[in-house]
């Protein structure tokens, strides 16, 4: 199950950044945090980070 949801986070992820479609549609969402800082285009790495390695 921790797998499933690891899965759906990461999918998540890189289809607000752009790296992967959600549904049946791929695009760059404009994301920024509280401080108004870009946060789109460098998901996948920290997502990579986060989810993929062990």
């Amino acid at each position: 199950m921790k797998s499933s949801f690891t899965d759906i986070f990461y999918t998540i992820l890189l289809g607000l950044d752009g790296s992967t479609s959600i549904g049946r549609i791929q695009e760059m969402y404009d994301l920024k945090d509280e401080n108004g800082n870009q946060l789109s285009g460098e998901i996948e790495g920290y997502a990579d980070k986060c989810f993929q390695e062990k």
